[in-house]
C-alpha cells in the first residue's frame, strides 16, 4: 500500500513539473512578404535553361512566386513562370533544394523562338492564397543569342581557421548561353596586394566537394593543407571562360587564411656516446618529429645548430639542414641530401652526426628550430649528447 501511494505522489509531481515547462512552439510571422533577387543572369538565351531565385522574408504564408516576363511597352506579360521552395517534393524540375527556407526557385528554359537582341521587364510578386502578398520587384534582363558567361554566385567563407578539420567547400554557380557545355574552366584568383598568390580551378564533375555533375555549379573543397604557404587578407577573383575563349566579368570576396607556427613532436638522437679510438668515426641518426597546423606540406625547413663543448662550432658553420626526403646516408653524397632519412614526406626530419677521436670530450648542445612557408619559426627544442 505503501508503495502505491509513494507511486502516486511521484506521478503528480511528474505532472506539476511537466505544466510548467516551455513547450515547443513555432514563432508567428506577422510581417509583409519582402522579395529580395537572389539570383538571375543579366543575360539570357533562347532555348537555353536558366536558373532564377528569390528570396522572400517573412514567407511562412507565401505558396509561390509569380514571375511576370514583359517585353517594352507591353501592359500584359508575354511569359509566365512559377517559383516554389518545396526543396523538389512537388516540383523536382525546379532547382529548389531546401524547402520552406525563403528561397523560392525554378530552372527555365526561355523561348527559342525570340531572335536578336531584346530586353525584357522581369516582375516578382509574393502569391498567398491566390492573391498577390507584398510589393512587387522589377529587374531589367537582356534576351541575346550568344554572351560571354556569367558568374551568378559564390559561396566562400570569410575566414579558414587555421588547422581547421575537416573541409570546406567553395561554389560558383555560372551561367553560359551556350549551354554547360559550352563552358571550358572555372577557377578563382587569389590576390594580396594586388599580386595573384595562388590559383584554385573549380569542377562540376561531382567529384572534389561538387555535388552534382554539369549542373553549372562549379565547386572545390578546401582543407587545412590549403593554407600551406598563405597567411593573412586576400581577395578573391572568380572567373568562367567558355570554349571559345570568352571570358566572364569577375565576381570577387574577401577571404582571410590564418597560418599558425609549426612546432616539435619530439627529437630523437643520444644522450651519451663513447669517444671512438683508432682513427675510427662513429655514425648516428638525429631525427626531429615536427608537425604543422596546416600539415607538414607548410614546413619549409629544419635546422639544427650544433654547439662544442667549448662554445665553438663545426668548421662548415654551426647550422645544419634536417631532411624529410627518403635518401639513405651516404657520405659521398652529402650536399645533396643524403643524410639517412628512411621515409620521404612523414614528417621525420633527418640528420646523421658523427664523431671520431678528435673532438673534444662534454657536453654538446644541439638547437632545434622549424620554419613553415610563411617565414614562422618554432619554439627551439634543445637536446645535449654527452661525449665520454
Amino acid at each position: 500500500m505503501r508503495v502505491n501511494v509513494l507511486f502516486f505522489f511521484l506521478f503528480v509531481f511528474f505532472l506539476l513539473a511537466c505544466s510548467e515547462r516551455d513547450l515547443p512552439h513555432q514563432v508567428e510571422d506577422h510581417g509583409n512578404p519582402a522579395i529580395k533577387i537572389h539570383m538571375l543572369p543579366e543575360y539570357i538565351n533562347p532555348g537555353n535553361y536558366f536558373f532564377v531565385s528569390v528570396q522572400v522574408l517573412h514567407h511562412n504564408t507565401v505558396d509561390w512566386v509569380q514571375l511576370s516576363v514583359y517585353e517594352d511597352e507591353q501592359s500584359e506579360p508575354s511569359f509566365l513562370f512559377s517559383l516554389y521552395d518545396d526543396g523538389g517534393a512537388e516540383h523536382p524540375e525546379d532547382g529548389d533544394v531546401v524547402a520552406r527556407d525563403g528561397f523560392f526557385s525554378q530552372r527555365i528554359l526561355w523561348d527559342p523562338a525570340i531572335s536578336g537582341e531584346m530586353e525584357y521587364t522581369f516582375s516578382f510578386q509574393a502569391i498567398s492564397e491566390e492573391a498577390v502578398a507584398g510589393e512587387d520587384v522589377e529587374t531589367r534582363v537582356i534576351s541575346v543569342q550568344k554572351f560571354r558567361p556569367q558568374i551568378l554566385n559564390i559561396q566562400v567563407p570569410a575566414l579558414l581557421e587555421s588547422g581547421f578539420e575537416g573541409t570546406v567547400v567553395v561554389t560558383a554557380q555560372v551561367y553560359d548561353s551556350s549551354g554547360v557545355e559550352n563552358l571550358k574552366t572555372v577557377w578563382f584568383d587569389g590576390l594580396r596586394q594586388g599580386v595573384v598568390n595562388f590559383t584554385v580551378t573549380l569542377n562540376d564533375s561531382g567529384i572534389n566537394g561538387d555535388q552534382s555533375a554539369d549542373d553549372q555549379i562549379y565547386s572545390m573543397a578546401l582543407d587545412k593543407a590549403f593554407a600551406a604557404g598563405k597567411t593573412g587578407d586576400y581577395e578573391l577573383f572568380f572567373y568562367a571562360e567558355n570554349r571559345s575563349g570568352a571570358q566572364s566579368e569577375p565576381k570577387t570576396t574577401p577571404l582571410r587564411i590564418e597560418n599558425s607556427a609549426p612546432f616539435f613532436l619530439t627529437v630523437t638522437a643520444p644522450d651519451t656516446i663513447n669517444r671512438p679510438q683508432n682513427n675510427q668515426v662513429f655514425y648516428f641518426p638525429v631525427k626531429a618529429y615536427v608537425d604543422d597546423p596546416q600539415t607538414i606540406q607548410d614546413i619549409q625547413l629544419v635546422q639544427m645548430k650544433w654547439e662544442k663543448p667549448d662554445g665553438s662550432y663545426p668548421q662548415s658553420g654551426p647550422y645544419s639542414e634536417l631532411y624529410d626526403n627518403g635518401l639513405e646516408f651516404d657520405i659521398n653524397k652529402w650536399n645533396q641530401g643524403y643524410r639517412g632519412d628512411e621515409t620521404a614526406g612523414d614528417g621525420v626530419f633527418t640528420t646523421t652526426g658523427a664523431f671520431d677521436e678528435r673532438q673534444p670530450l662534454g657536453q654538446y648542445t644541439l638547437t632545434f628550430v622549424v620554419y613553415d612557408r610563411v617565414g614562422q619559426a618554432s619554439g627551439a627544442w634543445v637536446h645535449t649528447i654527452h661525449l665520454q
